[in-house]
């Protein structure tokens, strides 16, 4: 992740799993965290993914997904959202919890510049195939 004054942090696990669609793509494995952005992404572990029009997530009063903007593992709400709206750095109270955000790095009020995911299959023997791993700069 970075912010607009290019500072960058990243958060890593070292298992990460989603359920198939008949489970709603549940984030089903999250364990072994480590970085220097914190751990914004456990609140979300056993979520399923919702969408502005499928909303899965166990807030009551509506619909996180089109609230907060983006598909995103909603729980009652969120920690974190990297699929969030591309806004500009601090924001207005307005749009807390709408931009690009991880709590624990910035927090909701602030907008990110770059985030990205990357994921890697394990081995058979249940090991990291890291010679089958994605090439940072294509993202």
């Amino acid at each position: 992740m970075e912010d607009f004054n290019s500072q960058t942090v990243y958060a890593h696990y070292t298992a990460f799993s989603i359920g198939a669609e008949v489970e709603g793509f549940r984030l089903k494995v999250l364990t072994g965290y480590s970085g220097d952005a914190g751990d914004s992404l456990v609140y979300h572990a056993g979520s399923r993914f919702s969408t502005k029009d499928v909303d899965q997530d166990s807030w009551p009063e509506g619909s996180c997904a089109q609230i907060h903007g983006g598909g995103w593992w909603y729980r009652n709400c969120d920690t974190s959202n990297l699929n969030g709206r591309y806004l500009n750095g601090e924001l207005p109270d307005q749009y807390i919890y709408q931009g690009m955000y991880w709590a624990d790095f910035k927090g909701p009020q602030y907008s990110l510049q770059k985030a990205r995911m990357l994921v890697r299959p394990r081995s058979q023997s249940g090991t990291f195939n890291y010679s089958s791993s994605i090439n940072n700069s294509a993202l």
